[in-house]
């Protein structure tokens, strides 16, 4: 059997690429909020970030993000000095710090995140992040964000706003 010769992809490498081309995402998989048809479970996927349109969520906020039936994984590129509001939600998080810093505020507990380091929020759990320094992050949410699909996720839209 022949090797595989597609390069391996390296996100980080590629965070500053210029050029964001429209996905040809498969049915049943969410690119930037489009959702197509069923997809067979036997089918698997590849993406890459720099194909996956960016969404500019507020002023310091850029989002990628793919959605399967039951996680959503996103990217974010997030400016030094941005705030993610006071939040909760239905869907478990995992933040993954590939580079900058990050402070996450709980009731009575913050944690400051750096690069390597991952944070695990659980369902319904209320926090906000402040980026403390220009990062790039990656989040995994389980059950899928139906919220971004739906563009209802008001509170990350208009900073300073919590709910």
């Amino acid at each position: 059997m022949a090797a595989n010769k597609t390069p391996r992809i390296d996100p980080v490498t590629e965070a500053d690429e210029e050029s964001f081309p429209a996905s040809d995402a498969p049915a049943r998989t969410v690119v930037t909020g489009i959702k197509d048809g069923p997809l067979s479970a036997s089918t698997a996927t590849r993406y890459r970030w720099s194909d996956i349109a960016p969404e500019q969520v507020n002023a310091s906020t850029i989002r990628r993000y793919v959605t399967g039936d039951r996680v959503t994984v996103a990217r974010f590129e997030l400016a030094g000095g941005g705030v993610v509001p006071r939040h909760s939600h239905e869907n478990e998080q995992v933040t993954c710090v590939l580079s900058g810093a990050l402070k996450f505020t709980f009731d009575g507990q913050e944690i400051v995140a750096r690069a390597g380091d991952v944070v695990q929020i659980p369902s319904w759990l209320e926090h906000e992040v402040h980026v403390l320094e220009d990062a790039l992050v990656i989040d995994v949410f389980s059950p899928l964000r139906q919220d971004w699909i739906d563009k209802t996720d008001n509170y990350f839209r208009a900073p300073g706003r919590g709910r």
